[in-house]
């Protein structure tokens, strides 16, 4: 082997472990990129606790409804969901069977997931939102044969006051 060719192996050599560590670093980057996205993707799931009262199947399906659209439901069976109810400011007037907390809001009863999605991206200074009483056809309260009721979703507000947010 001549003095060029020498030269040119090791050159060679050296160019391709440079290359390699080059493309090992890249590896390693993409996958760690990959990996951070997926992480920031799926902490977009927003993480809802649902108290309720134990054994309420309509407060359930609500939740598994919660959960198809890629919510986090955290349900916690209590024996005294008044107090909770008291404790969060919900007025009687909006009361529901169900009480929920999801980014710094309450959510009183069966809220069609459209308004609690819009609620979060639009954060508007209030409480959370409420359908009251217990409406058929209401996310949750989904009843075969019986022809649904209409219903309103209220924002509602710190000062006990409320606005109508949606009508279904």
């Amino acid at each position: 082997m001549t003095a060029i060719n020498r030269k040119s192996a090791k050159w060679l050599n050296r160019k391709s472990r440079i290359l390699m560590l080059a493309l090992g670093f890249a590896a390693i980057l993409l996958a760690w990129g990959a990996s951070w996205n997926l992480q920031t993707n799926t902490s977009s799931a927003e993480e809802i606790t649902l108290y309720k009262n134990v054994g309420c199947k309509c407060c359930t399906r609500w939740a598994n409804l919660l959960r198809a659209k890629g919510y986090d439901v955290v349900e916690k069976g209590v024996d005294d969901l008044d107090a909770i109810k008291t404790h969060l400011q919900v007025g009687d007037k909006f009361r529901s069977c169900h009480t929920a907390l999801i980014g710094g809001y309450v959510i009183e009863g069966h809220v069609p997931m459209k308004e609690i999605d819009r609620l979060l991206k639009e954060r508007p200074n209030a409480t959370g939102l409420s359908v009251p009483d217990m409406p058929v056809g209401s996310p949750g309260m989904e009843a075969p044969g019986k022809i649904p009721e209409p219903y309103t979703v209220f924002l509602m507000k710190a000062d006990g006051s409320s606005e109508i947010y949606a009508k279904y």
